[in-house]
């Protein structure tokens, strides 16, 4: 619900000290469950061997897809135009140490992350 709400934190410690803080929440622009259900991505098969495929029901702007490594750098950028049907990524060239990968999509406003495990062959 859209309006302001009073947050009040008490921390305390085994001795009896303690501390309190309160702070004011304004919620004026809340997106509802249906519209990040409508947005939501899909990646498949996982886990995978060398390459994966994308469902995302994005149609009005390009869609740039990262695969990032659990220490964050990103190791494969790939842009697809909002025209194009294909949503194949290969890993073969890019990386070739099995492990956990995070998938990054960005598409206009919408940004969303899925985790992918790659497997050896």
């Amino acid at each position: 619900l859209l309006g302001e709400y009073k947050l009040s934190l008490v921390v305390s410690n085994d001795v009896g000290l303690s501390l309190a803080d309160t702070v004011v929440v304004t919620a004026d622009n809340v997106t509802g469950l249906n519209e990040i259900q409508n947005q939501a991505f899909y990646i498949y098969p996982n886990p995978t061997h060398n390459q994966f495929y994308f469902d995302a029901p994005i149609t009005d702007h390009d869609i740039d897809i990262e695969i990032v490594d659990t220490m964050g750098r990103t190791l494969l950028t790939k842009h697809f135009d909002r025209l194009n049907n294909s949503r194949s990524i290969s890993l073969k060239d890019h990386i070739s140490q099995a492990g956990v990968y995070l998938v990054r999509l960005k598409s206009g406003t919408f940004i969303g992350t899925r985790r992918i495990q790659l497997i050896e062959n």
